[in-house]
């Protein structure tokens, strides 16, 4: 072990600054996606591969967004908020808050610019 702490302080300092990036780099990837499997595993779903196989949707048309909703659905007549969830499993206080605006018909369509006009 000490050997390793001298190795390690030698590459650190003579040079071991790109090594520590390349590291450091590398961890935040990691960490990246470990938070997207952990929002994927929270959905109960993989991909859109992993829409449950009754799905009544065109698998084509569904984009994933990650909670309180799971993804949109959208159609030639309608656009469609999507959710997966074990019938045991109840809605958060938030997807259901969610529901009440759109029943309410509380939804908007709004374009950002993203070039800071």
């Amino acid at each position: 072990m000490t050997k390793f702490v001298i190795y390690l302080s030698i590459a650190l300092v003579g040079g071991g600054g790109i090594y520590l990036r390349y590291l450091q780099r590398r961890v935040a990837l990691l960490s990246l996606m470990l938070e997207q499997e952990r929002l994927r595993a929270r959905s109960g779903r993989a991909s859109i591969g992993g829409l449950p196989s009754a799905y009544p949707y065109d698998r084509a048309d569904y984009y994933p967004l990650g909670g309180p909703v799971d993804g949109v659905q959208i159609s030639d007549d309608r656009v469609v908020l999507v959710t997966f969830r074990r019938r045991s499993e109840k809605l958060t206080a938030r997807q259901e808050h969610v529901k009440r605006l759109l029943k309410a018909g509380k939804v908007a369509w709004e374009e950002m610019d993203t070039d800071g006009r």
